[in-house]
């Protein structure tokens, strides 16, 4: 017959959603927050402290889909779990298994189609879904990698990690994808990955990795294979690896022109939104004019600062650009603050290029901000979109 319904915001635009802290929760059966809403949240500690549950899009999801007859595969980490998690998908797809993948990726849980039995759902969860689940029974659990992120949510570097524990919590099989000493650490602690199996990037050295190209996305594949190889063959894996198309906004080539004898390539990776992420485009070319800044993370440029020997300048941004260009000057670096996407193709068209170039005449305009979009944009995506469609107006009236 169903309960009755009531949907609250702090900001309520629509007449059947009423304020947040109009709510009487205490006469409420359960709470159902999303994933955004901190759990110091002023109508979640009223439920906590009246003895309502709180629970999440997963933990719903999991009630109405736990008895399908599917199996679960989660994927948490810091960097690179949306290219593990929609790869995972796509191997298994590709191996003949019904298989969809969604949580933080895509499509949310609770609006994915259901599996046949046998079949798999591949789930994206960060770690504002890991910090309330409740229920969760993973087949197998990936963690990518940890690096310093979301701190403001957390608390600190202990907080951040807790929340990515409760994947972990709730039982299945476990495997950590970082090599570093530190994941090593992670992995071994009794309660999270107690006898994890450390994927080995090493194994993907001399493969055929279609577009997923780079040391990072090395590790992505390993990772991927730890995640499907009780249910496909290694050749059947590789096949699909071979067939899979890197998602947008992560070292995404979008086009190259020749300008006055310079041939420049312009590359969106909008999804490096923190200073670890950013390293690995940073690493990936040469004669780097590198677009960075946005909101910045508690750590700043964090990582980045060890790979800067290719970039030729940094064009800076946003309101970390400032700051950001600072620190880059400290360190030798050329720099210049265009505030926006728009102002930094402003200063691309009226410098002359060839002096950065180098012998082989060649650039790469990295967008890879170490940074998040919310100052500027709604989202990364937006970040990215926006700086596709400028490249494409820069190319069409190159001189």
């Amino acid at each position: 017959a169903g309960v009755p319904l009531v949907l609250c915001d702090d900001e309520p635009k629509e007449n059947n959603i009423i304020a947040a802290r109009d709510v009487d929760v205490a006469g409420a059966q359960a709470l159902i927050k999303s994933p955004g809403i901190d759990m110091r949240a002023d109508l979640v500690m009223r439920a906590k402290e009246a003895g309502v549950p709180v629970y999440g899009e997963i933990d719903l999801w999991w009630r109405a889909r736990r008895h399908d007859g599917a199996r679960v595969i989660g994927v948490t980490g810091t960097n690179g779990k949306s290219t593990v998690t929609a790869l995972i998908a796509h191997v298994l797809r590709c191996a003949g298994y019904d298989a969809v993948e969604g949580g933080n990726l895509g499509t949310p849980a609770l609006a994915l189609s259901r599996v046949k039995a046998g079949g798999f759902y591949v789930l994206e969860l960060s770690s504002y879904h890991c910090e309330m689940l409740q229920g969760l029974a993973l087949d197998v659990g990936i963690f990518t990698n940890l690096t310093p992120d979301h701190l403001a949510r957390h608390g600190d570097m202990a907080g951040y990690l807790a929340a990515k524990r409760r994947m972990f919590e709730v039982g299945g099989r476990r495997e950590a994808g970082d090599e570093r000493p530190a994941m090593k650490a992670v992995a071994g602690e009794a309660g999270l990955v107690e006898g994890a199996i450390i994927a080995d990037s090493h194994s993907v050295e001399g493969r055929d990795v279609g577009g997923l190209l780079g040391p990072h996305n090395a590790q992505n594949i390993a990772c991927a294979w730890e995640a499907v190889k009780a249910w496909m063959t290694e050749e059947g894996f590789w096949r699909g690896v071979q067939t899979f198309r890197p998602l947008s906004h992560r070292m995404e080539h979008v086009a190259d022109v020749v300008r006055n004898g310079v041939s420049i390539s312009f590359v969106n990776d909008s999804k490096a939104t923190n200073g670890d992420s950013a390293v690995w485009a940073l690493r990936s070319f040469k004669n780097i004019i590198w677009i960075c800044g946005g909101q910045a993370k508690s750590d700043g440029l964090g990582a980045a600062v060890k790979a800067l020997d290719n970039v030729k300048v940094a064009l800076t941004l946003g309101a970390c650009g400032e700051d950001f260009g600072r620190d880059l000057k400290a360190l030798g670096i050329e720099t210049a603050y265009c505030e926006t996407l728009e102002g930094a193709f402003d200063w691309l068209r009226g410098r002359d290029l060839t002096d950065m170039a180098g012998d082989a005449g060649e650039l790469a305009v990295l967008l890879s901000p170490a940074a998040a979009s919310w100052d500027q944009f709604a989202n990364f995506e937006a970040r990215g979109d926006r700086f596709k469609d400028l490249v494409v107006d820069f190319v069409a009236n190159a001189a």
